[in-house]
């Protein structure tokens, strides 16, 4: 009897042990398919996250590359779309506009190249002050310039959204024409489904603190005066996604 007992306890150690193998061989198939799971659901909430960031195009003169910002993060452009979580794309140059470019390219040269290597969700278009210059009095050149670049954004892109911003001014009250170009502008952006954010024109008349007199451009707190009224006028107006 005394020797058939180390046998019974060897056999029931070995039938233990392979009980604990049996149940690590059951569940290590489905850790693994846990762990693979939430690695796909990690990537796919990061995918749609991402997806859901538009890409914003910011076409226009000096007031909208930056010009007279410290840097390019505090230009008003930058500002802007990191409140409203937008990737941006800024395609502005100093002097440009609807019907006068800087020899390089307007607005609607601009435009064209953005069309044949991007699709962006928004395009904001802002500017205007440097066309004065090639008006007459009743606007009829910035009124075609302008009808064909929104004509031309919406064929191309149907699906994009357009925001025009309407042509600054510096701390001196604006001249006459420049009013018939806004009306001119807005006119033609109502045709075409843009969202025009009005009234910018007067933003800076008196504002001397807010404006650097040298360069003809808002400073940095120009540039963040710009952002906080961009930005709250989008909120409130704005296309919804």
């Amino acid at each position: 009897m005394d020797e058939k007992e180390p046998r019974n306890y060897l056999f029931i150690a070995l039938v233990f042990l392979l009980i604990l193998v049996s149940f690590a061989f059951i569940f290590m198939p489905q850790k693994k398919s846990e762990a693979w799971s939430q690695s796909v659901a990690s990537k796919k909430a990061m995918t749609t996250k991402v997806a859901t960031i538009p890409l914003v195009a910011f076409i226009g003169d000096s007031y909208c590359d930056g010009t007279g910002a410290s840097t390019k993060l505090t230009g008003w452009t930058s500002i802007a779309s990191q409140e409203l979580a937008w990737f941006e794309k800024n395609a502005c140059i100093g002097g440009s506009g609807y019907i006068t470019s800087t020899g390089r390219r307007g607005f609607q040269e601009a435009v064209d190249g953005l069309l044949t290597s991007l699709k962006p969700a928004i395009i904001v278009i802002s500017g205007g002050k440097n066309d004065l210059g090639l008006m007459t009095e009743g606007g009829t050149e910035i009124s075609d310039a302008s009808c064909a670049l929104f004509k031309g954004i919406k064929e191309s892109l149907p699906k994009a959204h357009v925001v025009v911003v309407s042509p600054f001014w510096d701390t001196t009250k604006a001249p006459t024409i420049l009013g018939h170009e806004i009306t001119a502008i807005k006119s033609c952006a109502s045709q075409y489904g843009a969202k025009v954010l009005p009234n910018t024109h007067n933003w800076f008349v008196g504002n001397e603190k807010l404006f650097d007199l040298a360069v003809g451009a808002p400073n940095d707190k120009g540039q963040t005066f710009i952002a906080e009224k961009f930005v709250a006028w989008y909120k409130a107006n704005g296309f919804k996604a």
